[in-house]
């Protein structure tokens, strides 16, 4: 699904022009996300098992 079509066309307008940050509980209740979980930190391991790689 489209940007524009699960959060608007206002909305996506604000995140292209605005340049800021959105926050995880904004995207959540602009319905840019399904849901929010905890960070699991940089040695998390990946759906698939394997380390992810560093940044």
């Amino acid at each position: 699904m489209s940007i524009p079509r699960r959060i608007g066309r206002w909305r996506t307008l604000h995140l292209a022009l605005g340049g800021g940050p959105l926050g995880a509980a904004d995207a959540l209740e602009w319905g840019l996300v399904d849901a929010v979980g905890a960070w699991a930190g940089p040695d998390a391991v990946s759906r698939a098992g394997r380390p992810r790689p560093a940044r």
